[in-house]
């Protein structure tokens, strides 16, 4: 079962740490992560904001440790499965500066999204829907314009099953093995990691996370470490079967901080079911950017209530419900009324039943309840 009710999602604008002798170097330029299965289990990672967790959402961050900018023109990267290799060429002017990192999605601006703006740092490698990263196993391969070339390999893809017929340039002393995927994290050279997603704003964004109260409201809470020209936020919301999401709230920022600062909301009204939610930064110059897109499953308890109990003319129904079918029982069994349908917030009249002591039952589309009353 996916645990959806505290997802907490780190984001940096650079990413220049280093992880150890473990990972892929040419020329400076690292694979610093990989996200291999968006539809993890128990963690879901929507990379491109579009509202749906699937293979488009495969991405492979590469970061420049040198001090020096690098041109990535006619770069190549992929993996060793058809189509051959590469699976992505980076573009002509593609200039990665020093300590600066690129998240490489496999499919950013699916054909089905009306509006796609690519953030900054971001490169669509337009892969739409191949699985480009092999869910058990795989092998990576970067390489510059001159050839040179390194590798990492994941699952049950190991440095030295590789055939270098299926990836030319493959290069065994420049291959390192990163483990598992343990739970559709991303994967970095030091192992799983649920809590790092390499997507750049203007806003360091520590951590962005929703939880149900015991209300059935769905509270949501960010923290930002820092902001630059940061106008605010609009908090975002889509039910699973809506196609777009719809601003909720605005909430203005700290315009320019370098201190971290705590933001809460509550949204009173979420629908049974998955309820998808992120954050679109707005800055002074109108540019956007938007955080990566949690999903909490809320399961809405109909408290029902009839009422009232001592009943002269009508009793009401209320509860979360839309609709219910009411049905009136006398306490020998007899059908009285049989599933009457009446909205929520609706009267029965019960104006010609005779006095007595009668149940009435009430189905919500899910569970029946019961309850006595008096007519008199």
């Amino acid at each position: 079962m996916r645990n959806t009710l505290l997802i907490i999602l780190t984001l940096r604008l650079f990413c220049p740490t280093f992880y150890g002798q473990d990972t892929c170097f040419v020329n400076g330029v690292y694979i610093n992560s990989i996200l291999i299965d968006p539809t993890g289990s128990e963690n879901s990672y929507d990379t491109n904001s579009d509202g749906n967790f699937d293979s488009n959402d495969e991405f492979i961050e590469i970061c420049n440790s040198s001090d020096q900018e690098v041109d990535l023109s006619g770069w190549m990267i992929g993996d060793n499965d058809p189509p051959p290799y590469p699976d992505y060429t980076f573009p002509d002017e593609t200039f990665i500066a020093p300590g600066e990192c690129f998240v490489l999605v496999a499919n950013y601006c699916p054909s089905a999204l009306e509006e796609c703006e690519l953030p900054d740092n971001v490169l669509d490698m337009s892969l739409p829907f191949l699985g480009f990263l092999g869910n058990a196993g795989d092998v990576i391969q970067l390489s510059d314009s001159q050839g040179n070339t390194c590798s990492i390999t994941y699952g049950n893809e190991l440095c030295e099953s590789i055939d270098s017929l299926d990836l030319p340039g493959f290069d065994m002393d420049n291959c390192s093995y990163w483990g598992a995927d343990l739970d559709g994290c991303p994967l970095l050279a030091i192992g799983d990691s649920c809590d790092y997603v390499p997507m750049p704003l203007p806003v360091e964004l520590i951590s962005f996370f929703a939880i149900v109260n015991e209300r059935q409201e769905v509270s949501l809470e960010w923290k930002t470490a820092s902001e630059i020209n940061n106008w605010g936020f609009n908090v975002q919301w889509k039910p699973t079967y809506e196609a777009s999401f719809k601003d909720l709230i605005w909430v203005d920022g700290q315009d320019n901080s370098h201190n971290s600062y705590n933001y809460r909301y509550i949204h009173r009204s979420p629908v049974e079911g998955p309820n998808y939610y992120r954050l679109k930064q707005l800055d002074y110059n109108g540019n956007t950017n938007y955080s990566n897109t949690i999903v909490v499953n809320v399961v809405l308890e109909d408290e029902v209530k009839v009422y009232p109990t001592v009943v002269e003319h009508e009793i009401f129904i209320n509860g979360n419900a839309d609709v219910y079918l009411m049905s009136i029982y006398s306490l020998n069994g007899e059908l009285i009324f049989n599933k009457i349908k009446k909205s929520n917030n609706e009267f029965l009249d019960l104006s010609l039943l005779r006095d007595g002591c009668y149940v009435v039952r009430v189905f919500n589309g899910r569970i029946t309840t019961n309850f006595k009353i008096l007519k008199i």
